[in-house]
């Protein structure tokens, strides 16, 4: 969840309102899904790697992953609501 999602979140708690609603049911910007495929690249010592580009799809984003050259390696799914790297 990112930190402005929390804030509103928290908040609206706080004030015993519901929860606000999001037009896309995402919690998770295409900005932390690359950094969630980073971080797991770190974690896997694949940090040679390099993180593309993150696009929407229905309930995910699709990270693309690249040797330092350029070349396409492969894409990872990230979950749009968890930030959760789902796939590899």
């Amino acid at each position: 969840m990112n930190r402005f999602a929390a804030f509103l979140t928290a908040t609206a708690l706080m004030m015993g309102a519901a929860a606000p609603a999001f037009a896309d049911d995402a919690t998770v910007s295409s900005s932390d899904a690359r950094k969630a495929v980073q971080s797991y690249l770190q974690a896997h010592d694949k940090a040679n790697l390099r993180v593309g580009n993150a696009t929407r799809k229905d309930t995910y984003y699709a990270v693309s992953v690249a040797t330092a050259e350029g070349i396409p390696v492969t894409s990872f799914r990230v979950d749009a609501a968890s930030g959760k790297v789902m796939d590899r």
